[in-house]
């Protein structure tokens, strides 16, 4: 791949307190391994991101706020203003989830002057964000998307509960207005009527609009995403299409592992929206198969890079991120050289996914790896060459889980060696009892099958380092330069890549034999993570993770065609 410029560096942008986003990691390493200079917005100097070698320099992330949202916003703003201040000279500005989005489209003229970011509509990041905006992109472009309703009074909710039917969705239509501390979730499951006046009921603390959505269910292999970076001229300059094939929360959520599986219809109509509307830079789109109609709904469009953006990293190194950064710098970005059947695994959820996944019997099909036998597989956390984050996120999760099994009833008496009474039974607030084989709900502060937001510990000693923040770190080694019940069609020969996986140039990307087996046990084991970690992560229950929402609904017949058939 053409070499990224060197001179030029790049700013992690990240708003979203949440040490275990491991897409930020992700963006550090892929531009510092090619030699960019990479700095990043960090909740603190002891969280994972902040101990990579190839972070050149952490920013302290602006506190949460106590005021009013435009307070909150004008403080990021500054925030970002002394950090473009502190760099000296204009970097490139990579945002890494929707309210960073939003806040970089709109930036005052002289802090975005410090700044290299693609030209787009002030406006046109909060259409694809804004989930009930959404609707409306979809419906103006002919777009498949699940049935959706805004009510607007107690009476509306119920009507609109009796034609979508339940279960539904009920979604917060901007998500990054919920106060951190309402237990309010981006998106929730509704069981019953009272749930969903329950929600609507809260709309002035929420501060944004209520969505009531059909529920489209999950099946093995449905959900797919695409993730693009469109340059200057809006052409596609680097991405792909990938399937999930384990999430988190089961049956929903972020991707805990997901393959590279072409697929010419979704990429073709994916690259028809984002042209229409004019989008430049990276755009990360997520998409659900109806085996009713055979049609993709788009479930979430988020103007930035996802998580898992490296899966998509191609046979010459460049992934969407170096790609962005090569089209603001002026040089140009080599053509594609896909990797089909690459294999991304996120090893803090793949775990116990994998276990629930098989226990539920929701197993897809597992992707046949490339000619050879050899399959390409990008951790999210673990790296040779940058063991320090790995390290420390493995070392949160156990503290984590060790607070949650202390929380339980009886979890006192349990480390003290007590046996806990046959009278106290499990919480079961939230949790639906087992029928037609389904796994019970998760408890009610969570979204049952959907992911929720992960909390940040509360301040604690780790914050005594502040005075650190924001200096480079001592001590670390320089960076190295359709029908029903049926699997949903993949595009031409879909888990049977034709091309051979190789290495790449300028990553480090692990290759380890895989046999065609099963996914409900094959990622983990997969994933080049240490075995005393996966049996914790198997134990216990890993953090939630914030999610756009990945349940949906059968809407109406869709122009996102379905793909090109079954091999």
């Amino acid at each position: 791949m053409p070499s990224l410029n060197s001179g030029v560096p790049a700013l992690i942008f990240r708003l979203d307190r949440n040490p275990f986003h491991h897409g930020s990691l992700g963006a550090v390493r892929s531009l510092g391994r090619a030699g960019v200079e990479v700095h990043a917005f960090t909740e603190s100097p002891r969280v994972p991101l902040a101990r990579s070698a190839y972070l050149h320099r952490p920013h302290p992330m602006p506190e949460p706020a106590a005021g009013s949202r435009q307070e909150a916003d004008r403080a990021a703003v500054e925030a970002l203003d002394r950090a473009g201040a502190r760099i000296g000279r204009r970097a490139v500005l990579i945002p890494m989830d929707d309210r960073a989005a939003l806040l970089a489209a709109r930036l005052p003229p002289p802090v975005r002057s410090r700044f290299l970011q693609p030209e787009v509509a002030p406006e046109l990041p909060e259409r694809l964000a804004d989930k009930a905006q959404l609707v409306s992109v979809c419906s103006e472009f002919g777009v498949s998307h699940p049935a959706t309703e805004q009510p607007g009074s107690l009476t509306e909710v119920r009507r609109a509960v009796g034609r979508l039917g339940l279960p539904l969705i009920a979604k917060w239509s901007r998500p990054w207005h919920l106060p951190a501390d309402s237990g309010l979730r981006s998106t929730t499951a509704v069981h019953s009527e009272a749930e969903a006046l329950n929600l609507w009921e809260r709309t002035a603390e929420a501060g944004c609009p209520l969505l009531l959505q059909r529920l489209l269910p999950g099946r093995p292999g449905a959900d797919w995403f695409f993730h693009g970076c469109f340059g200057t001229d809006g052409g596609l300059l680097a991405g792909g299409t990938g399937r999930k094939e384990l999430s988190w929360p089961v049956g929903a959520g972020l991707t805990a592992a997901g393959s590279w599986q072409p697929h010419t219809q979704l990429t073709r109509d994916a690259v028809r929206l984002a042209q229409r509307l004019g989008y430049r830079g990276i755009l990360d789109l997520d998409f659900r198969w109806d085996a009713d109609t055979g049609a993709y709904h788009l479930l979430d469009a988020n103007p930035r890079p996802g998580a898992q953006f490296r899966l998509f990293t191609d046979d010459g190194g460049t992934d969407v991120v170096r790609a962005l950064h090569l089209d603001l710098t002026g040089r140009p970005v080599a053509d594609p050289r896909p990797v089909p059947g690459r294999l991304f695994v996120t090893e803090n959820y793949a775990p116990v996914a994998a276990l629930l996944t098989a226990r539920g019997g929701r197993a897809s099909r597992a992707p046949l790896p490339p000619a050879g036998g050899r399959r390409q597989i990008e951790a999210a956390w673990f790296a040779p060459d940058d063991l320090a984050p790995f390290l420390a996120m493995a070392a949160r999760t156990v503290r984590r889980a060790g607070r949650l099994l202390a929380a339980l009833p009886g979890g006192t008496a349990r480390r003290r060696g007590g046996v806990r009474p046959a009278s106290t039974a499990a919480p079961t607030q939230g949790v639906a009892p087992r029928s037609g084989g389904r796994l019970p709900a998760p408890p009610a502060s969570r979204a049952p099958g959907l992911p929720s937001a992960p909390r940040s510990s509360p301040p604690g000693p780790e914050h005594a380092a502040e005075r650190r923040h924001g200096e480079p770190l001592p001590g670390r080694p320089a960076p190295q330069p359709g029908r029903r019940g049926a699997a949903p069609p993949a595009d031409g020969d879909v888990g049977r890549p034709t091309a051979r996986a190789r290495g790449t140039t300028g990553s480090r990307t692990e290759t380890h034999r895989r046999p065609a087996e099963s996914l409900a046990a094959g990622p983990t084991a997969a994933a080049p993570t240490p075995a005393a970690t996966s049996r914790a992560a198997a134990g216990t229950r890993p953090p939630g993770a914030r999610s756009a929402g990945r349940a949906d609904a059968a809407g109406a017949p869709s122009a996102v065609s379905p793909a090109d058939g079954p091999p």
